[in-house]
């Protein structure tokens, strides 16, 4: 079936290109929105520098910010990654790390003499870009554990958490890198976050259904090339067929 019809109109490559384009017009405003957040976040960095409060539970973090020098995370077991307070702990460290750097950066650059709009431009990539980005998983994960914590406890709940915790190991191991500065983290448990990722992917597998019909996007959105939501795949390639028989006689 697929090598039928990978390369139809019934991929739907064309769309998905299509699609695609409109993301060079936003992409401007991508960019943005993150420096945006980078500068929110910087602003109230300099902030408790000065010995002021933050008045944002979003940036709670940065309570953490003077500590990431020297604080470790002691990994020992799978079951420690499925403590919430030990993923949210690599989260938050990610994001210091990150920041730490930025005004790192930021003040070497200002120090060689930079203009500081020039030296804030020539921190973006690696710096300011990556650590807006890790700030905005950061949320989302704790967003969606204040969710979870209103459920009551059910087969479901455990599913969700499950999948809250794949999300977040697999934004953290696209990072190893950082989570080892200082070692905040053993080498080994970079391999027990990756091979818990494994796991997680192979208790989930038999969920992905299941949480795709429980949300039930509309077809286009879920973009499958092959099915539909009423389940009745066959009568769409039945019609396909009839369409291209018809074409032939006339």
């Amino acid at each position: 079936m697929l090598g039928g019809h990978g390369y139809s109109r019934f991929s739907m490559m064309g769309d998905w290109r299509n699609n695609n384009d409109i993301n060079v017009t936003w992409e401007g405003d991508n960019t943005v929105l993150i420096q945006q957040a980078a500068r929110f976040i910087a602003k109230n960095l300099e902030k408790k520098m000065k010995g002021k409060d933050i008045k944002f539970k979003c940036l709670s973090f940065l309570k953490k910010f003077d500590e990431v020098s020297s604080s470790k995370l002691d990994l020992q077991s799978p079951k420690d990654l499925y403590d919430i307070n030990n993923i949210t702990a690599l989260l938050e460290f990610r994001v210091n790390i990150l920041l730490m750097k930025s005004v790192g950066r930021l003040a070497e650059k200002i120090g060689n003499k930079v203009k500081p709009f020039d030296a804030w431009n020539d921190t973006q990539t690696f710096y300011l870009q990556s650590m807006a980005k890790s700030f905005g998983e950061l949320h989302a994960f704790n967003c969606f554990k204040a969710k979870l914590e209103n459920f009551t406890e059910s087969p479901t709940k455990k599913v969700l958490r499950e999948f809250m915790i794949l999300f977040a190991l697999v934004q953290l191991e696209r990072d190893m890198v950082y989570l080892r500065e200082n070692d905040f983290i053993s080498s080994e448990s970079c391999d027990l976050i990756r091979n818990e990722i494994l796991e997680l992917n192979n208790v989930l597998k038999d969920h992905a259904v299941s949480i795709c019909d429980a949300i039930s996007p509309p077809d286009e959105v879920l973009g499958s090339p092959l099915g539909h939501s009423d389940g009745k795949v066959f009568n769409y390639f039945n019609f396909f067929k009839f369409f291209l028989r018809f074409l032939t006689v006339i």
